[in-house]
Formats: structure tokens, C-alpha cells, sequence
């Protein structure tokens, strides 16, 4: 009877860890594998699945939680492993600051650190955090770190990637982990042969930001006045219209008409642009959400004056 009270218990705690699901945030949930997901989001995380390849160590997720204080970094494995210098690292970069591109390297199983490439260069010589890694369980194929939030206060915004230089193991294979925004919207545009040449134009926005990623076909070499410009029209205010313009490859600005006449002469944002992306194919922005309100309201679209090319090439952008 003992020994059947036994396997009940065990059964029991079994049943606890692997029901966890990444949608709280705790520290002791989070422990648990997400086996039956592939990929998504989370609220307050984003994990992405990993297939086997047979090298070790060989990644089987890579997922990413905060909260208000603290970020919480796991890398699980298909077999346990000891991290050593190089294997893995994790890369964080910014989307909108190039000097803000940081890794996470592992001297030992046992600690880490965060170094930060201030100049862009890929020497990541500034040693900007250090602190102890958890060897969760299962023989150490889980690993995780803990993070103070103000290390990365922008840690929604980052694109995350993990790499093994032992193994050459990627997760994800290609591409990035990134946060999602509560909305978001997105059209296509097929390749012209002109520069600048669109490929994807994306609008989000969460709570507090809203955002804007222009995609290219070609590597863009700067940005100017009037290439490309953005606009967003409300549906039925007219004095809600607004223009992002780009002065230069490294800043933008947000113009209003609000009196409707095409002049766009209220200058309401000025921000930093982010070309760090894919070797100059992406563009990416984020102002504050109350300065164009009500996205979903709005038709979008973007238009370059050297090219002459347009995303979408007639109609516009809706959420």
C-alpha cells in the first residue's frame, strides 16, 4: 500500500511540471518544457521550438520571459550539456540603436555574462552584467539566466538568437525570437528591380508603443527626404493625418496636417531609425502610441520618391 502511495505522488508531481503552460510567468511554471508547441508568444514571454539534429549541444528551445524586474532567459537542450565559452552564446540585439547589441557568454555552467558592442564593431569588449546560471534539471539540459530588467529595459523590442560554436547549432535555424504587439498589420510588394525597392510593410502597436518596419528587396545605402516618405491617413478626421519623413539613414520625423491642405507643416516626433537588419534591407521605428491614436482607424502606405515605387502599389494598408 506504501509503495502504491508512492507511485500515486510521483504521478502526481509529474502531472505538475509537464502541465505548466507558458502562458503564466512564475518562476517555478516556467520550468516546464513547452513539448506541445512549436512556436508563439506568450504574455510577458516568446519561445520558439528547435527540431533535433543530432549535433551536441544541440538546441531544442530558446525562450525568453519578463517581467516588471527581471527577464528570464532558458536554453533547453535535446541532451544534457556543459555550457562552456562559446557554447552557447545568445545574441540581443536592438532594433533601433546599433550600439546596443549585447551577448550572453557562459565562462562555466555555473556563471555568466552579458557583454555589449558599443561600437558596432562585433568585439562586444564592455562587460555591462555578470551572474550565476541555474542548472534547472534533467541532467542539465535546462539552463537558465536571470536578468535585472534595467539591463535590457528594451528587452521587448530585441531580436534574440542563440549559437553554439561547437556544434554550428542555431535556434532559431534562420531569422530571429522577437516580441509580438497586441496588433499588427502587413502587406506585401513583389520585386520591381528599382531602388528602393519595398518588400514588406508592417504597422503594430501595444499598449504603450506603436511601431514600423519597412522591408526592401535591395540593400537600402541611406535614407533621405522623401525616400521613403509613410503616410497615415485617418479614415473620416482629416486633420488626422500624418507623415514619417526621414531626414537621415539614423533619424525620422513625424509630421501632421492639420489643416488638411497637403503641407504637413506641424512637426509633432522626431526619433532614432534602426537599419541593423539583414544587411540594410529593414528599416525599423517605434514612436509613442498617443501620437498617432487609433492605428485601426487609419490607411497607410509608403511611397518612394527616387524609385518612385509604392507599397501597397494601389490602395492601402488597413488593420
Amino acid at each position: 500500500m506504501k509503495s502504491r502511495n508512492v507511485l500515486i505522488v510521483m504521478a502526481v508531481m509529474l502531472l505538475t511540471i509537464f502541465s505548466c503552460t507558458l502562458e503564466e510567468v512564475s518562476e517555478s511554471q516556467t520550468l516546464a518544457a513547452p513539448t506541445e508547441l512549436t512556436a508563439g508568444q506568450t504574455k510577458g514571454g516568446a519561445y520558439l521550438l528547435d527540431p533535433e539534429e543530432g549535433s551536441k549541444p544541440d538546441f531544442q528551445y530558446l525562450y525568453v520571459t519578463y517581467n516588471s524586474s527581471i527577464i528570464y532567459v532558458y536554453l533547453y537542450f535535446y541532451q544534457p550539456v556543459t555550457l562552456s565559452w562559446g557554447s552557447p552564446y545568445v545574441y540581443l540585439y536592438d532594433t533601433l540603436d546599433n550600439n546596443d547589441r549585447d551577448m550572453i557568454i557562459f565562462p562555466s555552467s555555473t556563471s555568466f555574462e552579458i557583454r555589449r558592442d558599443k561600437d558596432a564593431n562585433g568585439h562586444f569588449e564592455t562587460n555591462v552584467y555578470s551572474g550565476s546560471t541555474v542548472l534547472s534539471y534533467n541532467n542539465g539540459s535546462i539552463y537558465r539566466v536571470s536578468v535585472p530588467k534595467g539591463v535590457f529595459p528594451d528587452i521587448g523590442s530585441r531580436r534574440i538568437w542563440a549559437y553554439s560554436m561547437t556544434s554550428k547549432d542555431r535556434v532559431p535555424n534562420t531569422g530571429y525570437l522577437t516580441f509580438s504587439y497586441n496588433n499588427s498589420t502587413s502587406i506585401l510588394d513583389k520585386s520591381e528591380g528599382i531602388s528602393p525597392d519595398h518588400s514588406e510593410l508592417e504597422l503594430g502597436f501595444d499598449d504603450t508603443n506603436s511601431y514600423m518596419e519597412l522591408d526592401y528587396h535591395n540593400v537600402v545605402s541611406g535614407l533621405s527626404w522623401g525616400s521613403p516618405y509613410t503616410y497615415i491617413y485617418d479614415l473620416s478626421i482629416q486633420s488626422q493625418r500624418f507623415l514619417i519623413a526621414f531626414n537621415s539613414t539614423t533619424h525620422f520625423n513625424i509630421h501632421q496636417d492639420k489643416d488638411a491642405n497637403g503641407h504637413f507643416e506641424t512637426l509633432v516626433y522626431t526619433g532614432a531609425t534602426g537599419m541593423a537588419l539583414d544587411g540594410g534591407k529593414r528599416v525599423t521605428i517605434t514612436f509613442p502610441k498617443a501620437l498617432i491614436p487609433s492605428l485601426t482607424t487609419k490607411k497607410i502606405w509608403s511611397y518612394s520618391m527616387n524609385s518612385t515605387d509604392r507599397i501597397p502599389d494601389s490602395g492601402s494598408l488597413l488593420f
